[in-house]
């Protein structure tokens, strides 16, 4: 791992406010290297004229369409946890799925 010195033009408590508590990273750090890794991506990962589009549409979805997770209820969390032993006893049979490229 390297270490690469970042000054922030945002002020660091109004970063670290918003970055760890409102969006729930570990860490300013983490916040950091997820926004660069995102930068990156949009910007290198593009190759190919049909990649950039299926990316920038991928993109307008989430952003209008986002999805929101949330923790099982426990009636739900018992059901997977019931369905997850009947895979594993094998008194249900999985269907492993496979990649087409």
């Amino acid at each position: 791992m390297s270490v690469i010195s970042y000054r922030t033009k945002i002020d660091r408590k109004f970063l670290e406010k918003a970055a760890v508590q409102k969006l729930k990273y570990r860490s300013v750090n983490a916040f950091i290297d997820h926004a660069v890794e995102k930068a990156l991506q949009d910007e290198l990962g593009a190759e190919t004229p049909a990649k950039k589009i299926a990316h920038e549409i991928a993109h307008i979805v989430n952003k209008h369409y986002p999805l929101n997770f949330r923790a099982a209820d426990s009636k739900e969390e018992r059901e997977m946890l019931k369905d997850l032993e009947d895979l594993k006893s094998g008194k249900v049979k999985a269907v492993r799925a496979t990649r087409h490229t």
